[in-house]
């Protein structure tokens, strides 16, 4: 048993004893955990934690955490507990250098001025691997990050994160980066389809009559996670799945008659009937889903085509459970008597692409047998 499985496990008269609570520390930083509260106010103790182990900052006090010599120790050793860091610090240069030069990464968690500094943006990327010269500019130091790795595109200041020419250049590398653009980037239909989101559908032929309605959580959005927009290019990129015409949400509107856009207990299901937002706004003059549509109209607008065509609906649940959105997307399908493949992923926070299959198998064979059960169908991905 280790030092903080002991000390975790100790009686109270124990945490409470100084001595055993700095040779803790001193074997296993992140004790400081089950110290004593006294302790994590202790600046020498503190100090022996986040010297073996720099994420112990997290636990301690937030006087200490306020003090520069405990930062700078817990960065040097673990960059990324900058996070943990007071505020002021992540504005601090000599910090946040400190931070970058132990790990790159920690970039993220530092002022948005830090991350237009030269010097400190070069510390960053250069530790990431990135090839660094220095008649560089700083947008050419993201650019060429980025184009090796999209999600480098995190680390950038907002207003590169705002700039199209380096947002694009990430989405074509990895279109899950997508999520880390500003400015409405996330949005904008040039980065959807060089992300590979958003194909030209309408000039597109489809072997498959069938049209497909994907239900996802939206993960165009910084802190979300990327499960359904890796689900998505999956989708696109499959032999099989590749041939059904599938409306993907995160890439269309994101308007609502709802002041809280998910609110279950609000009436509207997506009909002309039900929705607050007027016919002018939710339909074009040839009778389709438009810019300034409800997002759920849009939705359901795409289940009765699913449903016209013989299709069906695919629906992702995260491990967290359905979204609230989703739980509205599932009562429209049911009205609409849409056929559902509910794609449940209990064990992992991301997109398992080795387990995909069991997706296209549950579909092929529904297909092969006549599209004829129209009953929810589960298929377990943990």
């Amino acid at each position: 048993m280790g030092a903080n499985e002991l000390l975790r496990n100790a009686p109270e008269i124990v945490k409470r004893d100084h001595a055993c609570a700095f040779a803790a520390v001193n074997r296993y930083g992140l004790s400081l955990e089950h110290v004593s509260d006294s302790f994590k106010s202790d600046r020498e103790l503190v100090i022996a934690a986040v010297k073996q182990n720099g994420r112990a900052l997290k636990f301690a006090s937030d006087n200490l955490k306020a003090d520069e010599g405990v930062v700078l120790a817990a960065v040097r050793q673990y960059g990324l507990s900058l996070q943990h860091a007071a505020n002021n610090f992540k504005s601090d240069k000599d910090v946040v250098m400190a931070a970058v030069e132990q790990d790159g990464t920690s970039l993220k968690y530092a002022d948005n001025d830090l991350k237009n500094d030269k010097d400190v943006v070069f510390a960053a990327f250069g530790q990431m691997g990135h090839t660094i010269e220095n008649q560089m500019s700083l947008k050419d130091v993201v650019l060429t990050a980025v184009r090796k790795d999209g999600n480098a595109l995190q680390f950038a200041s907002d207003e590169l994160r705002k700039d199209k020419e380096v947002v694009k250049a990430a989405v074509l590398q990895r279109g899950t980066s997508l999520k880390f653009a500003k400015g409405g980037l996330n949005q904008d239909a040039d980065m959807l389809k060089a992300s590979g989101l958003w194909d030209d559908q309408e000039n597109k032929v489809y072997p498959r009559k069938e049209q497909v309605t994907l239900s996802v959580k939206f993960s165009l959005e910084e802190k979300t996670t990327s499960y359904a927009t890796e689900f998505a290019l999956e989708m696109r990129d499959d032999p099989f799945l590749s041939q059904f015409k599938t409306y993907f949400p995160n890439a269309w509107c994101k308007k609502s008659c709802d002041p809280k856009y998910t609110n279950i207990n609000h009436a509207c299901r997506g009909t002309l009937q039900t929705c607050e937002i007027n016919e002018s706004e939710n339909l074009t003059a040839d009778r389709t889903p438009s810019s300034t549509s409800c997002w759920r109209f849009a939705f359901r607008f795409h289940q009765e085509k699913s449903k016209a065509t013989g299709g069906f609906m695919i629906q992702v649940e995260e491990k967290e459970g359905l979204g609230d959105g989703q739980k509205i997307e599932t009562e429209m399908a049911d009205q609409v008597e849409l056929k559902i493949f509910r794609v449940i992923e209990k064990e992992v926070d991301y997109f398992d692409h080795q387990r995909f299959h069991r997706v296209v198998d549950a579909v092929k064979a529904w297909c092969d047998n006549g599209c004829n059960d129209q009953n929810l169908q589960v298929i377990n991905m943990g």
